[in-house]
């Protein structure tokens, strides 16, 4: 069964608690571990740690689910009204925003895919829907894991249409999401990836990992065999945003997904 986590430092994560716990039948029980938990339908066990949301790894000494939800707020300098689902990771060394150096976590493609479709269908004016690349942590979680977040600043975070909207993304992955039958990993774009969100939510196509056009240059063939491997589905195609290139790069990712052995095509 599923678990849902949020901070009690995390004003987003907060408030779409509350707008689930407005809308589904939630009761409190016993603490898991440090943890205060509630329990929803069919088992589903909420938990509110007291870290930032970014660096729970110890998680998994009290709870085992089959799918981890993070509810949290999402920042942006922009501070721009958004939607996003995203799998966690880290390309680089870099662990300032948790995680742990160059590992990526385990991506549900099929869990992401029913939220962003969940959270396209409000449609909640003045607000993108988008999915997210794979970013900061946790990232050391044995299941597979996800973020659903409302942003990007605090106008945003205490909104409760947002918030509720997110719930309704949440409770939807933990009541009836399925795997999908097979996953495509990204490369290139921005941090919102628009190419990859548009064909997400208009074909069948499930992503995994996406790595950004930024941390591009950190791949090697260890990092493109964890964006396969550390995917929950089996993955079995690789899509290209093939203008975020040049032509240096794009002979390099496509020499790494060649020698991964996955098909490629241009998005």
């Amino acid at each position: 069964m599923p678990a849902i986590v949020f901070s009690a430092i995390d004003p987003a994560g907060c408030n779409i608690f509350e707008r689930l716990c407005a809308s589904w039948p939630v009761r409190q029980i016993d603490q898991i571990g440090p943890m205060a938990a509630w329990e929803g339908p069919k088992g589903t066990k909420i938990v509110r740690v007291d870290c930032e949301i970014v660096r729970p790894d110890f998680l998994e000494q009290w709870l085992k689910p089959d799918l981890w939800v993070f509810a949290s707020k999402h920042r942006s300098e922009a501070k721009r009204p958004t939607l996003t689902v995203h799998t966690c990771g880290v390309f680089s060394q870099d662990v300032s925003v948790g995680g742990r150096p160059r590992q990526l976590a385990v991506a549900p493609a099929g869990a992401m895919k029913a939220a962003l479709a969940k959270l396209a269908e409000s449609v909640l004016s003045g607000y993108e829907v988008s999915l997210e690349v794979t970013h900061h942590g946790p990232t050391n979680l044995a299941a597979p894991m996800m973020f659903v977040e409302v942003g990007s600043s605090e106008a945003q975070w205490a909104d409760k249409k947002a918030a509720a909207v997110a719930a309704s993304a949440v409770a939807a992955v933990c009541e009836s999401y399925r795997p999908a039958k097979e996953a495509t990993i990204g490369f290139g774009g921005g941090h919102y990836c628009p190419t990859f969100t548009k064909r997400e939510l208009a074909t069948d196509t499930a992503y995994s990992h996406i790595a950004a056009k930024y941390v591009c240059e950190l791949l090697d063939a260890e990092l493109v065999h964890q964006m396969v491997a550390r995917s929950h589905e089996k993955v079995t195609h690789a899509a290209i945003d093939w203008k975020s290139f040049n032509a240096t790069e794009r002979a390099r990712i496509t020499d790494l997904c060649e020698k991964a052995g996955l098909e490629w095509a241009k998005a």
